[in-house]
């Protein structure tokens, strides 16, 4: 009774019915509720959160209903801007509305002169306003405080410039012929719904999405950036086409490339979604790297890893080195030298040294330089091994000497073994060697970007390309992209 109650009561509030846009932004209906009930947008996050968010509703519809009734608004209206609208693609990419996660604001000049924000305004891969089809405009923060409350601001100052008495007039795009007269949106807003039915259906049976600077065991202390959109535009253009008419209001063109679809059986599919309910890939991925590391077993992967070592030799024979940049270490930073001066570099590395260290440490020699390192290295594994073995699917069958002096044993490591089907055994090391080709890949993509004359500190690092999807009742898909291309000569 009493969360019936907690439904039934509605919070006093100013607001008239036919003032909600449909389509607009959650950012612009924050700033027209701030203005119309004197609030904050510190004050506004508050209330939303009280009134709406902490609703001990069943689901997102339950919830949509009860925004209705608070602001008085048509079910429909309501729909278009409190339901389904996140412009992130789950385990596709990193959220797309990433602008506003640095209280960055994007708006289009005329429909602010109808006092309209539209929430695809919000999209971080969008170049022009369907609407308008005018350049999107930048507004950066200069406020200080919670970011979301910046990009309210910024929009409250911009609505007030170029639409006097915006707060008070009647919603855009109500009439149900409106969005007929606006056809390069129509066919935006098709394409996004699509978009977004097939995606949210991947992130539901995704079971993990990894790449080479996605995965917990490399950590290179950078993360990826939030500008690979071709990327991200190939992807989802493959899933769903972009239609023609509307692929010049993107950022970037669509980086078009098919995926490898491998294909595995429905049992393995079931063994795999319990394998993962455990623990999550990245995590099981470390470990039967580590594992086999510990067994002194040399896998497929590795093999791969020791090929890609050895092409970077052919291409790049460290005698007769005449490389412009060198490192002596990450916290000094590289350096620029004349081509073919060596005086005082012989401790310090080139690019190409650099690639081949950094395949052989994380893929073939994965212990740490240093003791304390190694150290660290050892006590996670051993906490781990520890941890999954009480899942049942990992025994600890015996232990094995890792480091002597003089011979003598210093330290033993546990010895695993995994209780699962052969199967099993191969996704993982097939998920392993995409990972592998994936960090070659970028090796080869940075070190071409330095021979066409771009600084080694300028390294990208990418999004993940591999992707395990597993939907009720059908059987396992390995899907993986390229990672990139090579740049242009």
């Amino acid at each position: 009774m009493k969360r019936q109650d907690q439904r039934n009561a509605l919070p006093k509030i100013n607001w008239g019915r036919g003032r909600l846009s449909k389509y607009a932004s959650f950012t612009g209906f924050a700033a027209k509720f701030c203005r119309l009930n004197d609030l904050s947008p510190s004050r506004f996050t508050e209330f939303w959160h009280k009134a709406v968010e902490s609703l001990d509703a069943v689901d997102q519809q339950q919830k949509t209903r009860y925004i209705a009734r608070l602001l008085d608004e048509p079910l429909a209206v309501v729909k278009t801007v409190f339901w389904g609208k996140k412009l992130g693609y789950g385990y596709l990419s990193a959220n797309q509305t990433h602008r506003y996660h640095v209280g960055n604001a994007a708006y289009c000049p005329e429909c602010l002169k109808d006092g309209f924000h539209g929430y695809f305004h919000e999209c971080d891969w969008l170049k022009k306003c369907p609407i308008h089809l005018c350049d999107m405009a930048r507004e950066f923060p200069r406020l200080i405080g919670p970011r979301f409350d910046q990009a309210v601001c910024q929009l409250l100052s911009l609505l007030d410039i170029n639409c006097p008495g915006w707060a008070v007039a009647e919603g855009q795009y109500l009439a149900k012929d409106a969005i007929k007269k606006q056809p390069t949106l129509r066919i935006l807003l098709g394409w996004h719904r699509a978009v977004q039915a097939e995606t949210t259906d991947w992130a539901t049976s995704c079971l993990g999405a990894v790449g080479f600077d996605s995965l917990a065991f490399h950590n290179h202390g950078h993360g990826y950036p939030f500008r690979h959109y071709d990327l991200l535009l190939g992807r989802l253009d493959w899933i769903i086409p972009i239609p023609h008419k509307i692929a010049y209001l993107f950022v970037a063109a669509p980086f078009c490339a098919d995926p490898d679809v491998q294909f595995f059986s429905k049992p393995l599919a079931d063994e795999a979604r319990h394998v993962f309910s455990q623990y999550p890939l990245h995590e099981w991925l470390g470990l039967f790297k580590n594992v086999n590391f510990v067994n002194g077993k040399l896998q497929s992967h590795q093999l791969i890893a020791k090929v890609a070592i050895r092409d970077i030799n052919v291409r790049h024979y460290t005698k007769t080195c005449r490389c412009e940049w060198r490192i002596h270490s990450e916290s000094d930073g590289w350096e620029h030298h004349e081509a073919g001066n060596q005086d005082g570099l012989c401790a310090s590395r080139c690019p190409y040294e650099v690639a081949q260290g950094e395949l052989q440490h994380e893929w073939i020699d994965l212990l740490p330089t240093s003791a304390k390192q190694r150290s660290r290295y050892w006590e996670r594994y051993e906490i781990m091994a520890t941890a999954l073995s009480k899942t049942g699917l990992v025994s600890i069958v015996g232990r094995a000497p890792m480091e002597t002096i003089h011979g003598v044993p210093m330290a033993t490591r546990p010895i695993l073994k995994f209780n699962w089907s052969g199967q099993m055994a191969i996704l993982m090391e097939a998920i392993l060697s995409k990972v592998v080709i994936s960090h070659r890949d970028e090796l080869n993509y940075w070190l071409r970007a330095i021979e066409l004359g771009g600084r080694p500190s300028e390294r990208e690092f990418f999004p993940p390309n591999i992707y395990l999807i597993h939907r009720e009742g059908s059987g396992l898909q390995l899907i993986s992209w390229p990672t990139r291309g090579r740049p242009e000569t």
